[in-house]
């Protein structure tokens, strides 16, 4: 078989086999089911639906790319349950979800379960207020984060609450300079939206 016949039997296999996981563009103004869940919102704006997705229970969205503007949505974390994938159980376990928690708990479980999915990530909490979104009530947290990567100084925000003692999220994280701040109206909108 000569390297040209075999370059284009490669290239059948990988045009002809469905890519895993695949990143999806998901239109304005259409509610989404975020990660099989009951939570539904409905995006401003076309935002990219990562296909490779940081847990069962959450997926994360992107206006132009992770670096610049990170959307975690997070839905229907039970009780006793990480809300990311866990890596290493043994060594590194997450913290699991307790419907219980008050307002600083539940940024502590999410913080906490940022810091094991961002490497070298550190996390100062800037504020919390009291929020109530579709029956689903808990908190609005603002934070900062630097990374040992690129010390870049990222500002977050969150929709952290409860319904049916499950655990859900909606959050942003981009650079503090420009990104944060042009993309706050978008993560606004989808909160707004939030539907079970």
């Amino acid at each position: 078989m000569s390297a040209v016949t075999r370059l284009a039997a490669v290239a059948a296999l990988l045009l002809a086999a469905p890519a895993a996981g695949s990143n999806r563009l998901v239109p304005p103004g259409t509610p989404v089911t975020v990660a099989r869940s009951a939570m539904k919102v409905t995006p401003p704006v076309e935002m990219n639906r990562l296909g490779a997705r940081p847990g069962r229970q959450a997926e994360l969205w992107t206006l132009d790319g992770l670096p610049l503007n990170r959307f975690l949505l997070v839905a229907g974390v039970a009780a006793g349950q990480p809300m990311l994938r866990e890596r290493d159980r043994k060594d590194r376990p997450l913290p699991r979800f307790d419907p219980a928690v008050d307002a600083t708990g539940l940024f502590d479980f999410f913080s906490q379960s940022l810091t094991a999915e961002i490497p070298g990530v550190t996390i100062t909490l800037v504020a919390l207020e009291p929020a109530e979104r579709g029956g689903c009530s808990g908190v609005i947290a603002s934070w900062r984060a630097v990374t040992t990567e690129d010390e870049v100084e990222r500002s977050g925000r969150a929709l952290l609450c409860i319904r049916n003692a499950q655990f859900h999220a909606v959050s942003l994280l981009a650079p503090s300079l420009h990104y944060f701040e042009r993309d706050r109206p978008v993560w606004q909108a989808l909160v707004d939206s939030v539907r079970f």
